[in-house]
């Protein structure tokens, strides 16, 4: 998902669940600024603050990294860059790591790992100590909750069976129309983390579409305007309602 459902319809759920405007705009910025938050070198402030927080010494604040964007895309190969950044904010393995024997990476809708995320930001905001900082924990666990529909079927690992993608069509004008062969080949030479192979296809709400898994020999079919409001009815009826 992009910012008109990260920022614009969690500001409008958050209104709508009883939060207050301030409160609302903290909680949208917060679950946008997961996928703008490209810092990840210290930052000098201006002056020394007075709270305590492990991220930040005297006024040297030392910054979570929880998107890429331009040359930093050089770093998605690094494993430990697909651990902390897409699988932790943006592509959640549907159970928690528990050495089993077999264990999916797969990112799947309202999974158990995305409740558990979801209802901890809940009950450390319903506790109303340090008020701001559980809004914006709230922020943040709801736009990885979001993801976990618009990224569903992707992994935030680099893997073929994952990830790797082609045949992508459009349903436009009553029919499905194949991406052009140029764009399907650029598609297709980008790494195999996430959906980069997608292009932005799943975070656009306004498009049906659907691909191949190449190494599963499967066709999936998305309707992203219907995963949209799946998405926003969960939020709004089991996580913002307080």
């Amino acid at each position: 998902m992009q910012k008109d459902f990260h920022y614009y319809v969690i500001r409008i759920l958050s209104e709508k669940a009883g939060f207050n405007s301030v409160e609302s705009q903290i909680i949208a910025y917060a679950s946008q600024y997961v996928d703008d938050a490209t810092e990840h070198k210290p930052i000098v402030l201006p002056e020394k603050y007075d709270f305590q927080h492990t991220r930040l010494k005297d006024n040297i604040l030392d910054p979570v990294c929880t998107a890429h964007k331009g040359i930093q895309f050089l770093n998605d190969f690094k494993t430990l860059v697909q651990m902390m950044i897409y699988m932790s904010f943006h592509f959640l393995p549907t159970e928690k790591y528990s050495k089993q024997k077999k264990y999916s990476y797969i990112t799947t809708p309202n999974s158990p790992f995305a409740n558990d995320l979801i209802n901890k930001a809940k009950n450390n905001f319903l506790d109303k100590d340090n008020k701001i900082y559980n809004l914006i924990a709230l922020g943040i666990a709801l736009h990885t909750y979001a993801d976990t529909w618009s990224h569903q079927n992707f992994s935030g690992r680099f893997d073929q069976k994952d990830n790797n993608i082609d045949n992508i069509c459009l349903w436009e004008e009553g029919k499905w129309s194949k991406i052009s062969y140029l764009n399907q080949i650029k598609n297709n030479i980008l790494p195999e983390i996430g959906h980069a192979e997608a292009f932005s296809y799943p975070d656009f709400p306004f498009i049906s579409w659907k691909y191949n898994k190449i190494k599963e020999k499967k066709e999936y079919v998305r309707d992203n305007l219907n995963i949209c409001i799946e998405a926003s009815k969960y939020i709004y009826d089991f996580w913002l309602f307080y």
